[in-house]
């Protein structure tokens, strides 16, 4: 409710996520973005967005993809501050890789993103965001496997 400048999470989400999904994570990631939403969009959004099972029930607007990504931005940058994150062990290993130009395994990637999502309290769709928007790694091919970004 941009207008009361309110967020309302679903009490049930177990219903719409997988067992094992962490929810108290996934609530956590939720509301950073949507609070993303109060502080970067208002006046912005006119109409109510309201998602359904990933279907966007009105989304006629043509920035509505742009200011997706804004919030999650602002979620990641949010929940899981530079400074903090680059003292993890998994973010060193992740650093140095980089640095030395040297690729880490997609599967292995994958564990460290969870890793983390897990020591920060957020999802691990936030988490992969965090590290995308940092420049630190990047999706790749049809199943959007993971690999560092170089340079």
């Amino acid at each position: 409710d941009m207008a009361n400048r309110m967020v309302l999470i679903n009490s049930e989400m177990s219903l719409f996520v997988n067992p094992d999904v962490n929810l108290e994570a996934l609530r956590h990631s939720t509301l950073a973005h949507e609070l993303g939403h109060i502080q970067l969009h208002q006046g912005e959004i006119e109409i109510q967005f309201i998602s359904r099972y990933g279907r966007w029930e009105s989304a006629d607007d043509s920035r509505t993809f742009q200011r997706e990504r804004e919030a999650d931005l602002y979620a990641a940058v949010f929940m899981v501050p530079k400074d903090l994150l680059v003292l993890h062990p998994k973010t060193i290993a992740i650093l140095k890789a980089r640095r030395d130009e040297k690729p880490i395994r997609p599967s292995i990637l994958l564990k460290y993103v969870y890793e983390l999502a897990h020591a920060f309290g957020v999802s691990p769709t936030l988490m992969r965001r965090s590290l995308q928007e940092r420049g630190w790694m990047e999706q790749y091919g049809k199943r959007g496997y993971l690999r560092l970004r170089f340079g």
